[in-house]
């Protein structure tokens, strides 16, 4: 299993939850803590669709992307 950062609120692991947005077909991550309601979270917009992740796996040297740090809104 990998490292899950604690609440800053908590203490209690964060959540990473993956969802694909509907419009776009972008996938995005949720990061948020479902044990308290004092962290807000955030999701991070990665820009990357379903049918990049293939292309991905045969590249021979990293790249980088631009990615969006969008606030949780309740």
């Amino acid at each position: 299993m990998g490292y899950r950062p604690p609440c800053p609120e908590c203490k209690s692991p964060l959540s990473f939850i993956v969802e694909k947005e509907e419009e776009t077909g972008e996938i995005n991550i949720v990061i948020t803590c479902e044990w308290c309601e004092e962290y807000e979270g955030f999701m991070i917009k990665t820009g990357i669709k379903r049918r990049d992740l293939g292309k991905f796996t045969k590249m021979k040297e990293p790249f980088k992307i631009e990615m969006e740090i969008v606030p949780l809104i309740e």
